[in-house]
């Protein structure tokens, strides 16, 4: 119906800026209170409004079942004697009429909805509703009843354009309420931003403490470090570590002696039928040093004297590495364990948390600007937004 057309427009029209009467300077602090005041003060004029459009409503709806009588009351018998036209009237009549009803109940429950602009949206989505349904019932019905049909037809449009007039009227206020919404929305993210500065501010600030309390003890362990590296125990616990290592070196280079003066061709050939013997003879020719440690050479002494290939510097070598052998373990069980070593590792361990809190810290400031630049770009919207309902705000 052409005569809804204005409805299925209504809100796709450019917005306008809205009428500026006197700007108003606040600062952004004094925003939300002045937003609120101006909310309260729409709130006002759509209360009225609100009535105004109800009881328009209400006139309309009143007007319509008025008018939908008289469509009810025609006799469709009188007017036709062709059974298929009759027929194709009462159907169209019927259906119309219940279209007209839905409209009724929708337009009912738009009379409960309290802000002014969501209330045109729920009688412009009745009436889009209606106009989509209808036109095919309303042509049939007029086939036969065009008068009383007619008249609901211009019922329709009087009322369209009754809306229509109000909401072009006070379209400024629906564009002022749509504004604010923005600018509470964006103050809302305002503080949202403050808040999260304040948060990375604050880890920040509590890494900072971290940090510094983590280097005052690592500083504190290096001190005691040095302290004990420079302790006459500590020298002397050195000087023994150093004095093992020579031993073990000296020994390993007695039993790499000791292998040289063993015969092992001619152990080979002593034992060659006995499996066993050749086993051991066979484990010190491949790994002497293993070998020796592990038993001390008694097995090879046995062979040795077993095969007459025994003689007196191989004794002695291997007394000599005995004896070298019972003064490092008295070295061994003198030596003490070292301090600093677990100390030392303390020490890392507070670096690689120094570490992993700098990175910390380095990302919340990364984050903390990215968050400032955010809430700059949104202030200068709600700057920009704020003039369009007469605000300005100060710098």
């Amino acid at each position: 119906m052409k005569i809804l057309k204005f409805l299925k427009d209504i809100f796709k029209e450019e917005e306008k800026e809205i009428k500026i009467k006197k700007d108003e300077e606040i600062t952004i602090q004094e925003l939300e209170e002045s937003i609120n005041k101006k909310i309260n003060e729409i709130k006002s004029k759509e209360e009225i409004l609100n009535q105004d459009v109800n009881s328009k409503i209400d006139l309309f709806i009143a007007e319509l079942k008025e008018k939908e009588k008289k469509v009810e009351e025609v006799d469709i018998e009188l007017k036709e004697k062709n059974e298929k036209i009759k027929s194709v009237v009462y159907e169209g009549r019927k259906k119309y009429l219940e279209f007209i009803e839905r409209l009724i109940d929708n337009l009912e429950k738009a009379k409960e909805v309290p802000e002014f602009n969501r209330k045109i949206e729920s009688i412009n989505a009745s009436f889009l509703r209606f106009g989509e349904n209808s036109p095919k019932s309303y042509e049939r019905a007029t086939i036969l009843i065009g008068k009383e049909m007619g008249e609901i037809r211009d019922s329709l449009k009087r009322f369209s354009t009754d809306i229509l007039t109000l909401f072009k009227e006070n379209q400024n206020i629906v564009l002022e309420y749509k504004a604010i919404n923005s600018i509470k929305s964006r103050c809302q993210k305002k503080k949202e931003n403050e808040e999260e500065i304040k948060k990375l501010n604050q880890t920040v600030e509590e890494l900072n403490k971290k940090i510094e309390d983590n280097e005052q003890e690592k500083q504190d362990i290096t001190e005691k470090v040095e302290k004990i590296k420079k302790s006459k125990e500590h020298l002397e616990n050195i000087k023994l570590q150093k004095d093992i290592k020579i031993k073990e070196e000296e020994i390993r280079k007695q039993i790499s002696d000791l292998r040289q003066l063993i015969d092992f061709k001619s152990l080979t050939s002593f034992f060659h039928s006995f499996e066993d013997k050749m086993n051991i003879i066979k484990s010190y020719k491949d790994n002497f040093l293993g070998e020796f440690n592990y038993d001390k050479g008694d097995k090879l002494i046995k062979l040795l004297n077993d095969s007459n290939l025994n003689n007196e510097i191989i004794n002695q070598k291997i007394k000599d590495i005995n004896n070298n052998e019972n003064l490092l373990k008295e070295k061994q069980s003198d030596l003490k364990k070292d301090e600093t070593l677990s100390i030392i590792s303390d020490i890392e361990s507070i670096k690689e948390k120094i570490e992993n809190m700098k990175k910390e810290k380095d990302w919340a400031e990364k984050n903390t600007e990215k968050i400032k630049e955010e809430s700059n770009e949104n202030i200068k919207k709600i700057k920009e937004e704020a003039k369009n309902i007469q605000i300005i705000i100060k710098d």
